[in-house]
């Protein structure tokens, strides 16, 4: 499978779990908890598979990159700043998951508030981020759901 392929299914994946973890009213407190645990290890492989291009930006931010790289570099450190941020205050308001497990949990307005603010903010950036990136999710959702054969690498050659 090619790394383009991959990362075409790991974003697909990611945005759909994304998506249904966002949706508590629809799913209820306790399966959005569950679902955020189950959520982190796709980020987590999300940032692997770009861990190059986030090195090769990170030593080469204040050269001579394209504004675009730079911004998309900060968006998605933003991006990264608010998952943490809606995490971590989502573990500390707990009502289902840690208490189920007999882990107090801190509770309280500000984090609350947090937990509110930061999702909301979350899901604006990301909108943005697809925004960014939507002729990459074009071309490879149509090269690779819509023409599979396009997407196969051709005998003898070596090139998709």
């Amino acid at each position: 499978m090619s790394k383009t392929r991959f990362r075409m299914i790991l974003d697909i994946i990611l945005f759909g779990s994304f998506v249904v973890v966002n949706l508590p009213y629809f799913t209820g407190i306790a399966l959005h908890e569950w679902l955020s645990f189950v959520f982190v290890p796709i980020i987590l492989a999300h940032i692997v598979v770009d861990w190059q291009w986030i090195v090769s930006v990170t030593r080469g931010f204040f050269g001579s990159l394209k504004g675009e790289i730079r911004f998309n570099y900060v968006l998605n450190f933003l991006l990264f700043f608010l998952m943490v941020t809606v995490m971590f205050s989502g573990i500390l308001i707990s009502e289902e998951a840690l208490p189920s497990m007999g882990i107090p949990v801190v509770a309280g307005e500000f984090w609350n508030t947090l937990h509110a603010v930061s999702a909301h903010l979350l899901v604006f950036v990301i909108g943005i981020h697809l925004a960014m990136h939507w002729k990459w999710i074009v071309n490879t959702t149509t090269r690779y759901l819509f023409r599979p054969g396009r997407g196969k690498i051709a005998a003898g050659t070596g090139a998709n």
